[in-house]
């Protein structure tokens, strides 16, 4: 009896530890990637250079490419180009699967530590809503015991980890020959109407911290690609990937937004407006880009190619170079 019971004992011992270390090397595997991407995000800038902060998730992080081929560094290599006299850094803060929280966060950061008056920041997010976005507005919207269960599981990376691998090993979509697999930051708790109203409440907080602060900040929109044919969505990848509700106009927050415009670039021309930023229109640049459609993007319809990354680069540049 006394064995069995220190054999229960260790067994429960060994599988807290081995959880720990999973857990703790989900929290740090991010940071890690990002700055083995970016070394001067570890081993610091140059002290005497104008900083240009790019923030957002994998469309800045430059994802399916190497660092040099993502915007950031090709922005960085026009300027210097450009302003040879001037010590000019792009840094890469992009995060893969991450929203408009960490956005936020990470402004707040780098302006309450770094204390440079005189950087740029370049906002490019809110297409990522995680499972913990939902499960925190859910809780914060509703008294259901489930809701509340709901968001202290998604507190763990290990629980949304599993739970993603297993949804992109169960769902795709098969369009004619293709089969479409969602990508690995699954959302099982998506919903049309929460996704928007979670990045609206984001972007509001960016707007009102930039604004009493004083940033010198610019928002960046997202080149659209539409979904393959669907009978859920003509516009919405995000909704194409997680959802089997058919959303019309309607089901938009922005009521003033063009009939083509996807919803988190109509809520960020919105935030734009209403607190007079400028917006950096990506979409409108890949619009006029004398690429074919198919050569900006890669093959999961909607991330950028490596001459989509040169179009926002160049889109940046001349914007930057007016200022």
């Amino acid at each position: 009896m006394k064995k069995l019971f220190r054999i229960v004992v260790v067994g429960i011992l060994a599988s807290f530890t081995i959880w720990l270390f999973l857990e703790g090397s989900l929290l740090f595997a991010p940071s890690i990637l990002a700055f083995l991407r970016e070394p001067k995000l570890l081993f610091g800038s140059k002290t005497d250079s104008s900083k240009i902060y790019a923030i957002g998730d994998s469309f800045t992080y430059g994802m399916g490419m190497t660092p040099d081929k993502a915007y950031p560094k090709l922005l960085e290599k026009k300027l210097t180009a450009e302003f040879p006299d001037k010590k000019i850094e792009v840094l890469n803060y992009g995060r893969p699967s991450h929203g408009l929280a960490y956005a936020y966060y990470t402004i707040k950061q780098l302006h309450e530590t770094k204390k440079d008056q005189n950087a740029t920041y370049l906002i490019l997010g809110g297409w990522n809503v995680s499972d913990y976005d939902f499960a925190r507005f859910d809780k914060q919207n509703s008294l259901k015991f489930t809701d509340k269960i709901k968001l202290f599981l998604n507190n763990f990376r290990t629980f949304r980890f599993i739970k993603s691998w297993l949804l992109f090993k169960k769902i795709y979509y098969p369009y004619g020959n293709e089969d479409y697999v969602p990508p690995f930051w699954a959302k099982t708790n998506y919903d049309f109407d929460k996704y928007q109203k979670i990045d609206l409440d984001y972007l509001e907080k960016i707007a009102v911290y930039s604004k009493k602060n004083r940033l010198k900040i610019y928002f960046l929109n997202y080149p659209q690609n539409p979904p393959p044919a669907n009978p859920y969505t003509d516009l919405e990848v995000n909704h194409f990937m997680f959802s089997t509700k058919k959303i019309t106009n309607r089901d938009y927050i922005i009521k003033n937004r063009d009939e083509n415009e996807i919803a988190i670039n109509s809520i960020i021309r919105f935030i734009c407006e209403k607190y007079n930023f400028s917006l950096i229109d990506l979409n409108k640049a890949f619009a006029k880009s004398t690429y074919d459609s198919k050569e900006l993007f890669q093959i999961d319809y909607y991330h950028p190619s490596e001459k989509g990354d040169e179009v926002i680069a160049d889109a940046i540049f001349n914007f930057l170079e007016k200022k």
